[in-house]
């Protein structure tokens, strides 16, 4: 065999070593060293320097705001052809679905039975992290009771327990009603104004409670920073468009959201989803106590992550689907990826620590 021969052989041999090296299962490429491929996804970049690079999980926390849906099971609700009780249970459920990770729900359903009546427990739903499951089985449970709509005693309750919780969050309320607030607390019984004519002015179900019903809205509004929104569902609007506008204008949301409900739940939806947008931050804390002592503690070791993926540091966020430090304690994800968070098309931010971060 000549010397070029062998040349030839060697050179061959080396080439499909590497090859084989290269297609080896085994083989790591880190995801904190990556760009962007043809396809949208996640490719290798260069990996010279950061293939064996392994970060550490780093917590980052968000405010997830409080969020109590206060909704009205009174008898109206249930009348057929309005839609209104089905509506609810398959927007709600879907909504706080797609929302749980960004907003903490819970559920109080009033009256609690047929008549006025809200009692002293605790919301049907406690406010809690990842909550959509147990509010799903509580609607599903639930059920028009022939009641009245005690609108002022139903919010003074979920404010009560709104401001008792310890929180760094926001808190908001949603009332989602089909009818003007009665089941007036007026001892005397008198009353300006009939919600419906199949009652005497004589009785509770029938005496508009409008005005206790601001009180209310305005006391927790503006002493404890708790805003209430407001849904009419079915079309309720038409006749007590004055009094649902008046109850979101002072609670601090502007006007309130017209859902009709007779063909299904999608107004629903998009009121609740635009509810929560208009509540959800972008903005989160990191941990460095969290780390090794022994660890630098360097912001340019930082990696953020969102439903899996790698998300490139942007510092002005001329990139909007980036991320940048707002201070060195917080992380503020731009424009863009921020509306998809706010809008429950991506949902899941976590961190890692320890590997160069990734630039835009």
């Amino acid at each position: 065999m000549t010397m070029k021969s062998i040349h030839a052989a060697l050179t061959a041999a080396l080439f499909l070593a590497f090859v084989a090296a290269c297609n080896d299962g085994n083989h790591k490429v880190s995801p904190l060293d990556s760009g962007t491929s043809d396809d949208g996804g996640v490719d290798s970049g260069d990996t010279d320097t950061n293939e064996e690079c392994e970060g550490v999980d780093f917590p980052v926390a968000g405010h997830p705001p409080l969020m109590m849906i206060v909704l009205d099971r009174s008898g109206s609700m249930g009348i057929d052809g309005t839609n209104a009780w089905p509506a609810c249970v398959d927007a709600i459920t879907a909504s706080t679905a797609q929302m749980d990770n960004q907003i903490q729900f819970g559920l109080l359903l009033f009256p609690n039975e047929v008549g006025c009546h809200v009692n002293d427990e605790d919301p049907v739903v406690p406010i809690a992290p990842i909550n959509a499951a147990d509010i799903e089985v509580a609607l599903t449970a639930g059920y028009p009771n022939g009641g009245g709509t005690p609108t002022a005693a139903a919010l003074h309750k979920v404010y009560e327990y709104l401001v008792d919780i310890e929180t760094e969050s926001e808190r908001f309320v949603i009332l989602a009603t089909d009818g003007a607030p009665n089941c007036s607390s007026d001892p005397t019984l008198s009353c300006a104004t009939c919600v419906s004519t199949a009652y005497t002015c004589l009785t509770p179900l029938a005496c508009l409670d409008d005005q206790n019903t601001y009180s209310k809205v305005i006391e927790y509004h503006d002493f404890w920073g708790v805003d209430t929104f407001v849904i009419g569902l079915g079309g309720v609007w038409d006749v007590w468009d004055e009094v649902l506008s008046t109850v979101a204008s002072l609670g601090g949301t502007g006007d309130y959201y017209p859902a009709q409900t007779d063909e299904g739940p999608d107004q629903l939806v998009t009121a609740l989803q635009e509810i929560a947008a208009t509540t959800t931050e972008c903005k989160f804390d990191v941990d460095w106590d969290s780390l090794d002592a022994s660890a630098s503690k360097d912001p340019a070791m930082v990696n953020l992550y969102v439903d899996g993926e790698v998300i490139p540091f942007s510092e002005d966020c001329a990139n909007s689907s980036g991320w940048h430090w707002l201070d060195e304690d917080t992380i503020e994800l731009c424009s863009q990826l921020c509306y998809n968070y706010r809008w429950g098309i991506v949902s899941e931010v976590y961190a890692s620590f320890g590997c160069e971060t990734i630039l835009e």
